[in-house]
């Protein structure tokens, strides 16, 4: 059974939540019969709440098994009755994406069969290896919610008022989070199949070692493409990305394609990271004469995280995932910002208050430091990291600081009023232009993740230069999954945009790339920003020679 718990947190688990009065609602309700009547909540209290309904629920399976244990078997019942089948084809653009769902759904508990042949099902044609998922089996309904698209009910709080806020978001849409494909067919069709009991990469062969003239080559599509960059910066090997698109050896490369020089130490680091991704590596006979950058050697990433700010740690998290050689912008690292990040990124949250107030010194000790509030000097000293050359990285309300530290041209364009304007947390149609360096192996098409953000129009394109990454389509219908209202007004608004900035560069993002670490396949423009900016640009001539 998958029951979920939850308790009222606190602002700061450290210390005591303390209020001038009794916390929370004091009116009682069916759902909340008993209100909290006292002004403090403290961390024991919260593990001693949770710890009572999780004892008290296992009381009552014990006291009742049999109930439990019949209804369990009616859900599984009526889950078996269903019909038809999730198919995920094999040899698509992500193969990251394809794993990390079939991951989700292999630890739920869902049956995750591939296809031993190519076969035909529902007009259309599958390769071998494609992933088939039949809804007739016990966890079919978490599979049907995490494949489909979400259509939720328009519900108002009385005819013609506000929307009833949804307990969470509306939208979970795995493929179109990720970057993948899945097609559900309702007809009868017949393949021979092996049902999985792990979940492994798809199988990629190391092409032989390139010429001389040549190099390794990765492409920009998959999100999952930067743990191998972590793990070459890491060891040092120099990377480039191609600025153009070229073809080699019958096969054609997109802007963005990663080019390693052909050492027996990258050859190494792709073997092993290939196999371990199911990302392709390809042999270039020759590197090609057209322009691109270098990334910077061990680029330096800088998360701007104030205390208790839940976006930064998801993006932590992710970094993690990945072996990104990044660290918490601290309060003394203020003095030389350049002399410790190549690029900082701001997610959702980050305010001017929070990185000039902070922390308050007289209520925290020492060890609370780091997020001690830096002053107008250390607003000061981020807009000359950026002016003198630094990289800054921002999405959701985060993108509204930058905008104040260096008076971005843009204006928001969408009503406050909920009963006109509300999207809480959906997925929405956007286009994105990939020959971009922001959206290098983007799927032009890749849905934004809205939930309560901003969307911008550009009040005056000649202040800075700049270049739109991302906007949502002059017409038509915005929502892809989820919930929205008032989706005209998005029409023709921008969201992402790439600023040059004194000799720096700023990527602001209105809507939320960064969500939970969900959106993955829009969250690679994050890491597509942070190792551009620092990256050295080169001349075809220069590229040619992979910088020598």
């Amino acid at each position: 059974m998958r029951i979920l718990t939850e308790a009222a947190s606190c602002s700061n688990l450290a210390y005591p939540l303390v209020s001038n009065g009794p916390i929370g609602s004091q009116q009682s309700t069916i759902s909340f019969i008993e209100p909290y009547d006292q002004n403090t909540w403290t961390l024991r209290q919260i593990v001693d709440y949770v710890s009572q309904a999780f004892y008290s629920g296992i009381e009552a399976v014990a006291y009742d098994r049999y109930n439990w244990l019949y209804n369990f078997y009616r859900v599984g019942a009526k889950a078996v009755s269903r019909t038809g089948a999730w198919i995920i084809p094999a040899g698509q653009r992500d193969p990251q994406a394809v794993r990390d769902a079939l991951d989700i759904l292999h630890t739920g508990a869902v049956e995750i069969r591939q296809a031993q042949s190519a076969f035909s099902a529902g007009g259309q044609q599958y390769p071998a290896g494609s992933y088939i998922i039949y809804m007739n089996q016990p966890y079919s309904g978490f599979a049907k919610t995490l494949l489909e698209v979400q259509e939720y009910p328009h519900l108002l709080q009385y005819p013609d008022g506000p929307p009833q806020r949804p307990y969470d978001v509306t939208a979970q849409t795995l493929p179109m989070l990720l970057g993948f494909q899945a097609n559900l067919v309702t007809s009868a069709f017949s393949v021979s199949t092996k049902l999985l009991s792990e979940i492994k990469p798809a199988a990629v062969t190391m092409p032989a070692t390139p010429p001389a003239t040549g190099a390794y080559a990765l492409g920009a599509e998959s999100y999952g493409v930067f743990q191998i960059v972590s793990k070459l910066q890491k060891q040092g090997i120099p990377t480039f990305r191609a600025a153009k698109q070229f073809a080699d050896g019958g096969r054609t490369f997109p802007a963005g394609t990663f080019i390693v020089p052909p050492t027996d130490a990258a050859r190494q680091i792709l073997q092993n990271q290939s196999s371990s991704t199911g990302i392709a590596v390809f042999a270039l006979s020759a590197v090609p004469r057209i322009e691109g950058v270098q990334l910077k050697p061990g680029t330096k990433i800088g998360l701007l995280k104030p205390a208790n700010n839940l976006q930064s740690g998801w993006l932590m998290w992710m970094f993690d995932q990945y072996g990104v050689n990044y660290s918490v912008v601290k309060a003394q690292d203020y003095t030389n910002l350049a002399g410790r990040f190549d690029a900082i990124i701001m997610p959702t949250g980050v305010s001017k208050n929070s990185i000039t107030n902070g922390l308050n010194p007289n209520n925290y000790t020492a060890e609370w430091s780091w997020a001690f509030g830096v002053g107008e000097d250390g607003w000061n000293k981020l807009r000359d990291f950026v002016t003198a050359g630094g990289t800054l990285v921002a999405y959701g309300s985060g993108a509204n600081t930058p905008q104040q530290l260096f008076e971005l041209p843009l204006r928001s364009i969408l009503p406050s009023d909920s009963s006109v304007f509300y999207c809480p947390g959906a997925l929405l149609s956007q286009e994105i232009d990939s020959n971009n360096p922001v959206a290098w192996g983007m799927d032009p098409k890749n849905p934004a993740w809205f939930d309560e953000d901003r969307a911008y129009e550009l009040t005056d394109p000649n202040k800075y230069p700049v270049q739109v990454v991302s906007k949502y389509p002059d017409s038509g219908e915005q929502l892809q999954s989820g919930w929205l209202i008032g989706g005209e007004y998005l029409n023709g608004a921008v969201n992402g945009l790439s600023w040059t900035v004194g000799r720096g560069s700023v990527v602001t993002f209105g809507s939320e790339i960064g969500f939970r670490t969900w959106n993955r396949g829009e969250e690679k423009m994050i890491f597509n920003a942070m190792y551009q900016g620092p990256s050295q640009k080169l001349t075809p001539d220069q590229f040619q020679r992979l910088g020598r």
